[in-house]
């Protein structure tokens, strides 16, 4: 993977989710589970659940028009 792909990724993760999104993002990257993260957050598991649906759906998304 390019730098060059890598940071424009990062301009539209930064642009197109929001700050819940990115913080669920960022725990779930680290490994923590929904329930933990949900705990974290102050959140249900199922609201990180839907937080990483459309995290994956936006994504997909940026990556498309990359």
């Amino acid at each position: 993977v390019s730098s060059d792909y890598e940071a424009r990724l990062r301009l539209g993760i930064r642009r197109e989710l929001s700050e819940r999104e990115r913080r669920v993002l960022a725990f779930y990257l680290q490994g923590y589970s929904y329930a933990h993260i949900a705990e974290l957050i102050g959140v249900t598991p199922k609201a990180v659940d839907n937080a990483l649906q459309r995290v994956r759906a936006k994504v997909a998304t940026i990556h498309q028009n990359l």
